[in-house]
């Protein structure tokens, strides 16, 4: 998954797992911010637009 600098360094400080499924990410977030780390896509940015 391609990630801006910024979110890329927040992605490894902050412990947040990047999953891919049917060639989509789902990010997870840690248990500091969700304990039930609910997964996550991005639904603004698309690979088909």
């Amino acid at each position: 998954t391609l990630l801006c600098s910024h979110h890329h360094h927040v992605i490894h400080k902050e412990h947040w797992t990047i999953q891919m499924r049917t060639g989509i990410p789902w990010f997870i977030p840690p248990p500091h911010l969700d304990p039930a780390r609910t997964p996550r896509r991005n639904r603004y940015f698309r690979p088909d637009q």
